[in-house]
Parts: structure tokens; sequence; C-alpha cells
């Protein structure tokens, strides 16, 4: 395998976890009743998803 897709990988694996974490909060904000502003999850999530199948 090429270092550009190892790396982009790696890449991919970081975003999915951020995204996961991010959405797992927005969950929890919307449970509590409390403010959330982000817009990492889905997108960092799908990008990550591109990213470790190796396509930009």
């Amino acid at each position: 395998m090429g270092d550009h897709l190892q790396i982009m990988r790696r890449v991919g694996k970081v975003l999915i976890v951020v995204g996961l974490i991010d959405i797992c909060f927005m969950v929890y904000c919307i449970a509590n009743g409390k403010g959330y502003s982000s817009s990492l999850n889905i997108f960092a999530l799908a990008d990550g998803i591109f990213l470790w199948r190796g396509s930009m």
C-alpha cells in the first residue's frame, strides 16, 4: 500500500472517531435540553469514511 493511502486511512480513522464523539455529544445535549452548535458531526463522519476507503 502506498504511503499516501496509509496517511489517508489514518486521517480517516481520526475523523470517524471525532465525528462519532461529536454525534454522541449532540445527542447528550438534545436529551438534556442544552444548547449545541457544531458542524463536525455528520460531515466529519462521512469524510472520515471516504478517506478510510481511500478516496478523496
